[in-house]
């Protein structure tokens, strides 16, 4: 129980990349400061950003099943030991970092243009009466 409480707390706290060397990929003559996995979620964030801004994205249920691709690449390898390889993390982190931002991204839009909305028939109806 303590373990899952760990990984939970770990998952939370996304912005602390674990930065495992074996786990990043090579850059130049060096490691990346990040995993393969935090640099694939922050190219798939960053493009569903864009997409956002441009008002393409896919509809939520596919932005939750990309995130899914992420969480179950991860789980296969903390809880069953199978290990993951670069490609595969930054492949997963990728699909699943867009499907997080396009969901994060695409509820932001949405509560922000319902708010929008109401401030404006609000402001008609009191206006008018």
């Amino acid at each position: 129980m303590v373990d899952i409480i760990y990984e939970l707390n770990k998952v939370r706290n996304l912005r602390h990349c674990h930065r495992i060397p074996e786990r990043s990929l090579n850059w130049g003559k060096g490691k990346m400061p990040m995993c393969a996995r935090c640099f694939g979620i922050r190219i798939g964030t960053t493009t569903a950003i864009i997409l956002c801004v441009l008002q393409k994205l896919p509809p939520w249920w596919i932005s939750f099943l990309m995130f899914l691709v992420l969480l179950i690449d991860w789980g296969i390898q903390q809880f069953f030991n199978v290990m993951s390889t670069n490609l595969r993390r930054v492949i997963s982190g990728v699909v699943g970092g867009f499907g997080m931002g396009a969901l994060f991204w695409g509820t932001a839009s949405f509560c922000a243009q319902w708010t929008l909305a109401w401030v404006i028939r609000w402001t008609v109806e009191y206006v008018t009466h």
